[in-house]
């Protein structure tokens, strides 16, 4: 962490201490000690706080400003308006795991430090680079194949990837084309248009649409909003309530959905975001 992060998180955290961490809403979910905003929830997973960093943070004055701070050692986000906790939830955060591809090696972390709110959307479709369908396909022991503008892919049989004759008088072999805008499976059955975000499966591989067509854009996988903060990473809901609370993301925080949408409501585009 960068010392003007430290010391805007110990400016905060001071406040609060000296405050009774004053909360802008009451419920059960909400912290009732210092020390409860860098413990995880009792019923959460994630790992245990860093008892070092907890005795360093602990002390100037927020201002009156909106701020959210994330804290990727307990899986907790918060946002405080002056020396009020407005709102506090549990969030997934970056699994930490690494991936090696033909062009680079990635560590999936979410990023700490200061941060500016740069965008909001509702109903947020998300376009996964390469290296998804790279990771998708060694899970399954498979390799990747692009398919690119203006190229096809040999499907085979659909049961086991040879060509084979159909009694019907017409090559059982089906292709992967890009016709237009869009992927299409041709065989001699007709044209198909593949359905949009879905993983394509070729022989003995996971298919790499190009941008573009709807089959390179996953609708519904990141909730009904998304909070963007720069780099790709943002905040946004998921498809995977049952992992809130885990280290499991390639870097963006996700939150369930009733939490998203309470936080898209209490930011604005220019808003700060302090990772640590």
């Amino acid at each position: 962490m960068s010392k003007h992060t430290l010391a805007r998180v110990v400016e905060f955290l001071a406040v609060l201490a000296c405050a009774g961490l004053a909360l802008g809403q009451e419920s059960p979910a909400s912290p009732r000690s210092f020390d409860e905003l860098f413990e995880p929830d009792a019923s959460s997973p994630a790992p245990q706080p860093d008892t070092g960093r907890v005795a360093e943070l602990s002390g100037v004055s927020p201002e009156g400003k909106t701020l959210v701070l994330i804290n990727t050692a307990t899986n907790q986000i918060f946002v405080t308006r002056g020396e009020k906790i407005m709102f506090r939830a549990r969030c997934s955060t970056g699994k930490g795991t690494t991936l090696t591809t033909a062009d680079a090696t990635r560590t999936f972390v979410t990023p700490k430090g200061d941060f500016v709110i740069q965008s909001k959307e509702e109903h947020p479709v998300w376009v996964p680079p390469d290296w998804y369908f790279v990771e998708e396909a060694r899970k399954k022991g498979l390799g990747t194949v692009a398919l690119e503008p203006g190229g096809t892919i040999d499907l085979g049989d659909s049961e086991n990837g040879f060509t084979l004759a159909s009694n019907g008088g017409f090559s059982a072999t089906r292709r992967l084309e890009v016709r237009g805008n869009t992927i299409v499976e041709v065989s001699g059955r007709g044209v198909r248009e593949l359905p949009p975000g879905k993983l394509i499966r070729a022989p003995g591989a996971v298919v790499i649409p190009p941008y573009g067509t709807p089959q390179r854009k996953f609708d519904r996988v990141l909730g009904a909003y998304r909070i963007n903060f720069g780099g790709g990473f943002g905040i946004h809901g998921t498809n995977e309530p049952q992992n809130i609370g885990r280290s499991v993301t390639h870097g963006c925080v996700r939150l369930g959905d009733e939490d998203i949408r309470t936080l898209y409501s209490l930011v604005n585009v220019g808003g700060e975001v302090v990772i640590f």
